[in-house]
Order: structure tokens, then sequence, then C-alpha cells
């Protein structure tokens, strides 16, 4: 058995921070690297040594299998722990390693090799007699001619990958060459490997994982299933463990075919396998990610088992300390995962500055900051993970639904107000979601935030004006306070997706009378040093407010407003936008943080409202930006390759 002094971790974000604090609860050293724009992040400052690798590319900092090998080599690193992402799934990176005399936390690069070839993977399972899809896997021009094999919809991703990453539902034949080409870039970007794979495409299912642990000594176990089912291009949202879906007699048959394809390649590590489970009954492998997963915690949560420590042991060579009739479920766990993105917006990316964070206590949070900080457009849009658990799934989602609310991000639009929706929701509630469902029900849902950010603002403008005078004044009917503000009143705010609103509220018979006649008792606020509390239609509403030189931001249900002076009159007369309809459509501003990758336009070309302009890449997603009216292209501000700022000029229209 070899034993470990010092570890590097290839990794950036909440998993570097989870990996190191593994490390050094086991009494190791943590190495972390990072590219300069994430020197703020908490990996660079909690491990025991950090190495900058400059301001340059991607492909020259995480993806640089060289440089990470050499620097641990240098340092005198035992071992390499990936993490998910970059270079977990590269056998030639872990084959590197060893070559180097250091350990790879992770299965053998024969393992990686022939699990993350999704072809060779399906043909192999199958062998297995495990139900698979039906799927393919080459380059563009090869794929061009197998997808005739295959009925329509079918689906594209990443051979070399996972993560949503390269993801695309191509429903005809004409969508196909412009797919592959923007699946291949996307991929390229994220695995350093553009080759791709499509497969038969199941409407409406369950995405079912397991999660497999093995030693080297041939030992494999199951640490029970999780639901994955809420996602949103291809990516997670919310995962939970044990899955709501599956009967006992399921889950028995899911893990006996996980355990299966785990011994059937001598699996070493830490793994998982992914299902796709139709309503009725059937299923179908997927995949297996030959890695440490993003949502771990809940599976972490209910087993007791530590997955990172298990890693670091099996790769020094121990056995597992447990056997299967060792794992039990224990309650129920959910993870939440926040994203920088505007739901509303079809999870348009919103890069920018957290000027303001505070976590829940009360729960799991893994994230990599707790402070303001810049988050960049280089890469992937999550936040933080907030998991739940508890005895039973209702109590776990009311938990992490309140955490949710509880949780100050503040500076730009997130996921929060969206996830808050979900875990309130019937939908969720009563387990009646799929693979498809935030995707179908993208209208309803983006409907019911914007109405709910209309009816914050009132919330907001009633709490805050509490706040402000109630610790000041003895009189309990703030109200009267007011003045000649109680009438005939009007406020225009901003909330962090940049959306006016106004609004204006009277004072009738000691009740606040606000925006469409919702009404707010006097008599019942609470205020405290930075929160109010009132009740509202008899339910308790809580406010979370922060007040600087600078600003002051008010926060209800995950939906903040920041208010631009801490001068009452200020606040209330926030300046409105004045331009017309007409005005705002003579220019085009960029709505993102990225880099220009294509521009479709040019000067003096006549387009048509909704016609793509240019394609910028934010948080390694390629978002198209459409001419916002008919007109002539009178002058382009931008070309291909160039960094833009979100609002930005890209272009004008005569």
């Amino acid at each position: 058995m070899r034993k470990f002094q010092k570890i590097l971790v290839a990794n950036r974000g909440e998993i570097a921070v989870r990996i190191i604090k593994t490390i050094q609860n086991m009494g190791m050293e943590a190495i972390a690297i990072y590219a300069s724009n994430d020197a703020e992040s908490l990996h660079v400052q909690q491990a025991d040594f950090a190495i900058d690798l400059g301001n340059v590319s991607l492909h020259d900092t995480y993806l640089n299998a060289d440089t990470i090998v050499a620097i641990a080599k240098k340092n005198q690193c035992d071992a390499i722990h990936p993490g998910y992402g970059f270079l977990s799934e590269n056998e030639e990176f872990a084959q590197k390693c060893t070559d180097n005399g250091i350990a790879f936390i992770g299965p053998s690069p024969y393992s990686i090799a022939l699990m993350g070839n999704k072809t060779e993977a399906r043909k192999h399972v199958q062998q297995l007699k495990v139900p698979t899809l039906t799927g393919y896997s080459g380059n563009k021009e090869i794929l061009k001619t197998k997808a005739k094999q295959l009925n329509y919809p079918i689906l594209l991703k990443a051979a070399a990958g996972g993560g949503g990453k390269g993801m695309h539902i191509i429903y005809s034949e004409e969508e196909l060459p412009e797919k592959l080409n923007q699946a291949a870039r996307e991929a390229k970007a994220w695995f350093n490997n553009d080759e791709l794979y499509i497969e038969s495409y199941i409407s409406n299912a369950r995405h079912i994982e397991v999660q497999v642990l093995g030693d080297h000594f041939g030992n494999i176990v199951h640490l029970f299933e999780r639901e994955c089912s809420l996602q949103r291009r291809y990516q997670k949202v919310i995962e939970e463990a044990p899955s709501p879906s599956i009967t006992n007699e399921l889950r028995e048959q899911l893990t006996t075919a996980a355990v299966k394809i785990a011994q059937s390649v001598n699996y070493s590590s830490a793994g998982t396998i992914e299902f796709l489970v139709t309503d009725d009954n059937r299923f179908y492998f997927l995949e297996m990610n030959t890695r440490i997963q993003v949502e771990h915690p809940v599976t972490e949560a209910i087993t007791g088992i530590d997955l990172v420590e298990q890693q670091i042991k099996i790769a020094q060579g121990q056995q597992l300390a447990f056997s299967q009739e060792n794992i039990h479920i224990n309650g129920h766990a959910i993870e939440a995962r926040l994203y920088a993105e505007d739901p509303v917006a079809n999870y348009r990316p919103t890069a920018g500055t957290i000027t303001k964070v505070n976590w829940p206590s009360h729960i799991r949070v893994d994230r990599f900051f707790d402070s303001p900080i810049e988050i960049s457009p280089d890469y992937d849009p999550m936040l933080a993970k907030l998991t739940a658990h508890v005895e039973n799934r209702i109590d776990a989602t009311k938990t992490l639904a309140q955490a949710l609310k509880q949780t100050e991000l503040h500076g730009f639009q997130h996921n929060q107000q969206l996830l808050i929706t979900l875990l309130g929701s019937k939908s969720f509630c009563n387990n009646d979601i799929s693979t498809q469902y935030l995707e179908e029900n993208h209208t309803t849902i983006s409907n019911s935030l914007l109405a709910q950010r209309k009816e914050a603002v009132a919330t907001a403008i009633a709490g805050f004006i509490a706040w402000h005078f109630l610790p000041k004044k003895e009189e309990k009917d703030l109200w009267k306070k007011l003045g000649a503000w109680r009438t005939n009143n009007e406020t225009i705010i901003q909330d962090d997706a940049q959306n006016s609103y106004k609004i204006g509220w009277k004072y009738k018979q000691g009740k606040a009378k606000i925006e469409g006649d919702i009404c707010f008792e006097s008599d019942n606020y609470q205020v405290s040093d930075n929160r109010v509390t009132f009740l509202k239609d008899s339910k308790t509403t809580t406010l979370y407010i922060t007040e600087n030189t600078a600003s002051t931001i008010v926060q209800v249900d995950g939906i903040s407003f920041q208010l631009k002076s801490n001068k009452i009159l200020d606040h209330i007369t926030i300046s409105r936008r004045d331009e017309s309809e007409n005005e705002s459509k003579k220019q085009l501003h960029s709505p993102l943080f990225g880099t220009i990758l294509k521009v479709l336009a040019s000067e003096g070309q006549p387009l048509k409202k909704g016609d793509t302009v240019a394609i910028i890449e934010s948080m390694k997603m390629e978002n198209n930006i459409e001419m916002p009216a008919t007109g002539t292209i009178k002058k382009l501000s931008v070309k291909a390759g160039e960094k833009i700022a979100a609002n930005d000029l890209i272009l004008e229209i005569a």
C-alpha cells in the first residue's frame, strides 16, 4: 500500500474546494492550481500551496496535461485528483500521470478508454445483456452518414465527456450539419476532443444513475441511485437520492446492472452508471462516467460515505472497508444547483460581479466563494450547490426551499428564484417530471417567474420602507409617518436582470395598498438589523436588506432589487427609463459577457427581426444574438474573436 503525503488538485471551483477539504482532513497536503482569473477563489485560499498558471486560455491552464504533470513532479506530489470535467476522463492524462510516477486518483486508463468511448461502451454493455440504445460515434462526416440509420429525433453529444456539454436534440436532417459543427466546437472547448456521438432519443424519460465504488482487489459495491431528471440544456438542475420514481424491484435491477458493468471492466474508484427509464419501467444504459459526479453530495448524505476519501484510499491501494450489506439508505437528500443564468431568457449566461453573498448555515453548501467575487464567462455557470438531508422527501424539499430563500446572492441575475419555484411546484412535489419537463414547460415557468418578480417589487418596497422607519419611530403606523408619500406615489426600480418596474401605493383604512390591491397590515411588521418580516395575505414574508454607502439591496423569495442611494427620497424616486420602443430598436447591445464566436451579418445588409447576427460563446455555451427589429445594419461594432461585455454595442440599425 502506498501512503500519499501531497496531492495536486487539477481542477477549480467548488469541486476543488471539496476535494481539498477531504485531503486535509486525511492529514495530507493539498496543492492547488489556478488560472489568474481564479485568484480569489476559495480553492486557492484553502489549499496548502497554490500555483498560478497565468492569464491564458483554458487549453493552456486546466486542460494542459503536460503543464499539470510537470507542476506535480516539481512539487513532489504523490498523486493528482482531477475532480470532474476537464481532464478527469482523459485516459492519456491518466497514463501520463502513471508514466511519471504519480498516482491518478481515478480508474485505470483502460477503464476510462473503454467506457469513455461511447460506441465501444455500448458494444461492451450489450455483451452483458444490459439494454442499450442504438448509437454511433465519429467525426462530423461519419455521423452525417450514420444518422441516416436512425429515426429522428436523435441526440447528439460529445463522445469524450459528459455533463451535458455539446448535447443537442436534432429533429430533422436539415438541422444536422449546423448542430454537428456547434457540438464539435463545444466538445473541443470543454474536453479538447471534438469527436461526437449520436443515439436514438427517448422523450419523457427519467434520468436515473447508480453510484459505484471499486477497489484494486475486485470488490465492487453500489451506493444506490440518484434521480437527475430535472435538467436544462442537458445539465442537471435538481438531483435527489434515493429516487422517488422507482420501485424496489427496479432499484434491484438497476443496481445489479451497474455492478455487473463495473465488474466487467475491473473498475477501481468512484464511478456512475447512467440509465434512461421509461414510463413503463424499461431502462437503457446511457453511459458510464469514470469520475466523481457533481451531484455526489446526495449520495454521501444518505449513505454517510465520503466518496472523495474512498477515491484517495483506493488509489493508495487500500481495500474497501465495507461490503454491500453494510450500506443503507438513511433519509432523503435533495441538491439544487445555483447557476449564473437567467431562466426567463432561455437560461442565458449572466457572468459578472457578485456584490453580496451570505450562505445558509444549516445545510451543506458546496461553493468556491464566500465574499464578493468576479464570475468569469470562461467557465461553467455553476455558482454553488445546496444540499438538504432530512428524514423524508417532503421535509427535504421544504428545508432546501427555505435555505434558498435565505441565501443572499446579489450582483446579477441567477436561477435562485427558479429553484425555489420548482421546489414549491405541484409537479415536483408530486414527482410528475421528466428530462424534458423544463423545456416543455419553459413558457409557463417563465411567465410565472416574471409575475413573481412583478409582485416582489411591491413586497420589496413595502418591507424596505418599514425597515427604514420602524427602528427609528415610536409610531406603529409607519404609513402615517410617510406623510405626502403615502398617496399618489410612483416608483421605478430595477431587479438583477435589469428589468424595470413601475409601482404606486396608497394608504387607506390602516393598510398600505400597493400595486393591484396587494395589501399589507402595517402593525404586523417585525424589524431586525438586516431583515423585516410581516404578514402578506396571512403568510409570513421575510425580506433581507443590505445597505451601504453605494447602494441598498432588497431580496424577497430569491428575487433581488438594487436601490441606488441611502437617502429615502432617492430610494422612492429611482430614475425611470424614458427611451421609446423605437429608440431601443435602433441599437443592439450584448445581453451577456463572452467571446464573439461568429459574425453572420455585415454593414449595409438588410435583415428581419429575429435573424441571427452573431454567436457569442459564454460559459462554454453558444448563444445566438438576434436582430431586435427589421432593418438595415448601419454600423457593425464587433468582429469574430473579440471579447465582449454585457451592454457593449454590437450594431446600429438604419
